[in-house]
């Protein structure tokens, strides 16, 4: 855009520079450093996941602006509110500009609400069971026996 004002924010091609093909040896210890840091690589994560959600979104409204009314489909499928939880403890919420307007706003997020604290509920579930199940392992390892068997 910086560039050439006249291209469509869709033409313009979002892929970084390729950092392996460079002609500096230093440039290459450079990257190779920041590659290694955990905390940079966490950041460019959260951003891919937004330019994902972002790039998904774009082109759901590209088609609707194209087809109008003929591709309903793509309206309805639009995110309204995400929740990811990360295993490092980050609680990312993502809430589309549609619905702070929309009349059911209050049933939506509520909905939303419910189906997160399910999904946390599963996922403690699942996790308490393979722990048991270590844990059930590691005492059959020092002689003890299961507690499902004999």
């Amino acid at each position: 855009i910086l560039t050439d004002p006249t291209v469509e924010l869709h033409q313009i091609n979002t892929r970084l520079p390729n950092p392996t093909k460079t002609s500096s040896s230093e440039e290459m210890l450079q990257a190779q450093q920041i590659l290694k840091n955990n905390r940079f690589l966490r950041c460019l994560r959260k951003l891919s996941e937004l330019k994902a959600a972002l790039d998904s979104r774009n082109q759901a409204l590209l088609k609707t602006n194209s087809h109008q009314r003929a591709n309903v489909k793509s309206i309805n499928d639009l995110i309204c509110a995400q929740t990811v939880i990360q295993l490092d403890g980050d609680v990312i919420n993502r809430y589309a500009q549609e619905i702070v307007n929309h009349p059911d706003r209050d049933l939506i997020l509520h909905i939303h609400k419910q189906g997160v604290t399910a999904s946390q509920q599963q996922w403690r579930g699942l996790l308490e069971f393979i722990l048991g199940l270590v844990q059930a392992s590691v005492k059959w390892g020092n002689g003890q026996s299961l507690p499902w068997g004999n």
